[in-house]
């Protein structure tokens, strides 16, 4: 797992829209999962999932015609965290994780 965490927030952010990820990614199989999760975490460390996306590899480019990967070749992605509208409070951080597998949510 990839985490990524901003500095604390000196004054509220507010946003709203399609959130989505770009990732350059390679994985040494035929196919793989990437999982995004957009986390606000509260300055006592509460980490609340604010958004959440999955991208099976052999679908990087339709999801009614799969393309498995070829293993150890760079792809150029982008996960869907669907909409979302948020406010992050003074003193929150942002988090981004990435990870391979979000199981048992999706198998």
């Amino acid at each position: 797992m990839l985490v990524y965490t901003s500095a604390t927030l000196t004054e509220p952010l507010a946003f709203a829209g399609n959130a989505q990820a770009e990732l350059f990614v390679s994985a040494d199989t035929p196919d793989a999962d990437w999982v995004v999760k957009l986390i606000d975490v509260h300055p006592d460390g509460f980490a609340q999932n604010l958004a959440i996306g999955i991208l099976r590899g052999s679908f990087r480019e339709s999801e009614v015609m799969p393309a498995l990967l070829e293993p150890n070749k760079t792809y150029q992605v982008t996960v869907d965290l669907g909409p979302i509208a948020a406010q992050i409070g003074k003193g929150h951080r942002l988090r981004v994780d990435i990870c391979g597998a979000y199981f048992p949510l999706f198998d």
